[in-house]
C-alpha cells in the first residue's frame, strides 16, 4: 500500500513516489514539509458500513387471459 503525505499548510496530498519527486515539500507552499497522513486501518474501525437501500418487492407479473374462443 502507498504512503501518503500530506502539506502541513494547505492541506493537499501526495503519495510517496509524488513526494519524493517534490523532495518531500509542498509546491505550492514555501517552506513547508510534507508529513505523513495518519489513518486507522480496518481492524481498529468501530463497526462496518451497512446499506441504507430497501429492497423493492417483486410486483406480480400480470398473466394475459386466453379465453376459449383464442385457442
Amino acid at each position: 500500500m502507498a504512503v501518503k503525505y500530506s502539506c502541513a499548510k494547505c492541506n493537499r496530498k501526495f503519495v510517496d513516489w509524488g513526494a519524493e519527486k517534490l523532495g518531500f515539500s509542498c509546491p505550492d507552499c514555501e517552506d513547508s514539509t510534507l508529513e505523513i497522513v495518519n489513518f486507522e486501518p480496518a481492524a481498529k474501525v468501530k463497526s462496518k458500513p451497512t446499506l441504507k437501500r430497501v429492497v423493492a418487492p417483486k410486483s406480480d407479473a400480470i398473466e394475459p387471459e386466453i379465453s376459449a374462443e383464442d385457442l
